[in-house]
Formats: structure tokens, C-alpha cells, sequence
């Protein structure tokens, strides 16, 4: 498979899961407050340095 197959499939695939991501989203309506936060914290979360996620998970963790 080439360059140019293996884009479009991708990029098929997660339009297909957005299209499905937001038909969720609407039968269940807008996000509450609490849920908000939690989505603002995971995406703080997700663009720390990995430094920041070793000093809350602990060096103990780290194999």
C-alpha cells in the first residue's frame, strides 16, 4: 500500500469515528459544566511535558 492508500484510509477511518463521536454527543446534548472541566483537564494533561506526568505518577512507576 502505498503513501496515498494508506492516507485515505486513515483519514476515512476517523471521519467515520468523528461521525459517530458527534451523533453521540447530540443524543446526549451539551456538555455539562463538570463535564467541561474534566475535558479541559485531560487535554492540560495530555499537552504536559513528560517530566510534569513522571513527577505526579512518581518515578516508582517507570519501568
Amino acid at each position: 500500500m502505498n503513501y496515498g492508500e494508506l492516507r485515505t484510509k486513515v483519514h476515512e477511518h476517523f471521519t467515520e469515528v468523528l461521525k459517530k463521536a458527534k451523533a453521540r454527543r447530540d443524543e446526549l446534548g451539551p456538555y455539562t459544566e463538570l463535564e467541561r472541566k474534566r475535558i479541559a483537564d485531560t487535554i492540560r494533561l495530555h499537552e504536559a511535558d513528560n517530566e510534569d506526568f513522571w513527577g505526579m505518577m512518581q518515578k516508582g512507576y517507570a519501568t
